[in-house]
């Protein structure tokens, strides 16, 4: 009898244990405003360790963790691992520069059911590199660690999309991503810029959403992801790096009525686009913000822009930056604040262009073959 009353003991120990960690933060604390997350708080700890999300059988589908009464600074690998009732998550940062959130490898994978997402960074942390060379902070993630890869893991699954994502010129890594994924909300909390390869060969989501103060578009960060149908680029985003759209094959100009399209936001702060930023890319007409100075090489070749309207503020137009453009057929051009120039075979081989007013509004070198088989 005594041995039965011990092990009774020890059952109810381990079942209140149990109830303990999902209905609440610290030991003895006061209970989650959600059900089925299990966290936890250290005692030298600033913030919550999420450690697993557990359906509950009540039917939830949507889970915003922006709402809950205290706030998660870690995301353990496997949080959500198998899921496949949700079809929607929102993630929020801690808001706390000296504790910031961390998501570990893996904490959304196995996700089955997940259509639309938002999250206040791309990858490990929120600070990452936006361009490849670039070395501040000394604590950013780098590599696979800034990509949206990284969060839902390598792990396979028969069941999700297998998908090989780069996170740089000549790395990748091939992860599992949920098959009905279609939007993605980057709501950044803070100064934010996307990182490098952030979103590098994502091939089945087809919206992005960008919100916050987010302040540049990174390196190759949208490259081939070539169901990608609608995008904004806030008017706070000062650059776009180099190949940031290049291979996007589904994205055209901003359409009003479906919201589809290429929306650069009003009162845009953009001033560089970075070499072959555009290149291939299916926009027809596109109208450069206020403040560009500055056009990267290649940055629109061969793509099927048909009108192009420079900003009044424009300096450099680099080398190739229209080459090949075959249906470009209009270019229109301010009243320019200064001296502008145009690189190296910058729109040969436009076949259709009438060339006239941009030789008479920039500097070229005649050498350099900047209008080879214009109409002029």
């Amino acid at each position: 009898m005594k041995r039965l009353l011990t092990i009774l003991t020890v059952c109810v120990l381990l079942l209140s244990t149990a109830l303990g960690l999902t209905a609440c933060g610290e030991a003895g604390g006061g209970s989650s405003s959600k059900k089925g997350l299990i966290y936890k708080k250290g005692t030298s700890d600033a913030y919550y360790t999420l450690y697993k999300y557990v359906d509950d059988g009540t039917g939830v589908t949507a889970l915003d963790l922006s709402v809950l009464d205290v706030k998660i600074g870690r995301i353990k690998t496997g949080a959500f691992d198998g899921n496949d009732t949700l079809t929607e998550i929102t993630v929020a940062g801690t808001g706390d520069e000296e504790n910031p959130l961390v998501i570990e490898e893996g904490a959304f994978k196995g996700m089955k059911s997940l259509k639309k997402m938002t999250i206040p960074f791309v990858g490990a942390t929120a600070k990452a590199d936006a361009y490849i060379g670039e070395t501040a902070p000394s604590d950013k993630s780098v590599g696979f660690g800034r990509t949206i890869g990284y969060i839902f893991g390598t792990d396979a699954y028969d069941d999700l999309a297998e998908v090989a994502v780069k996170y740089s010129e000549s790395g990748s890594n091939t992860v599992y991503i949920p098959s009905e994924l279609t939007e993605i909300t980057v709501k950044a909390e803070g100064e934010y810029k996307i990182p490098a390869y952030a979103f590098c060969g994502l091939t089945q989501v087809m919206t992005i959403n960008l919100e916050g103060n987010i302040t540049a578009v990174g390196e190759s960060a949208f490259k081939d992801m070539k169901q990608l149908k609608k995008i904004n680029i806030p008017a706070t985003v000062t650059a776009i790096y180099g190949s940031a759209f290049k291979g996007c094959d589904a994205l055209k100009d901003y359409d009003g009525e479906s919201g589809k399209g290429l929306k650069i936001e009003d009162g845009s702060a953009l001033v560089k686009i970075g070499d072959s930023a555009f290149n291939g890319c299916k926009i027809k007409n596109f109208v450069l913000p206020a403040g560009v100075e500055v056009i990267g090489e290649s940055c629109f070749a061969q793509s099927d822009i048909e009108s192009f309207t420079f900003s009044a503020a424009i300096k450099t137009v680099k080398a190739y930056a229209f080459y090949g453009c075959v249906k470009l057929t209009e270019v229109v051009i301010p009243a320019l604040n200064g001296e502008a120039t145009l690189g190296v075979s910058c729109f040969a081989e436009c076949k259709n262009l009438d060339a006239t007013a941009l030789k008479a509004a920039f500097t070229y070198d005649d050498t350099q073959n900047v209008f080879q088989n214009t109409k002029v």
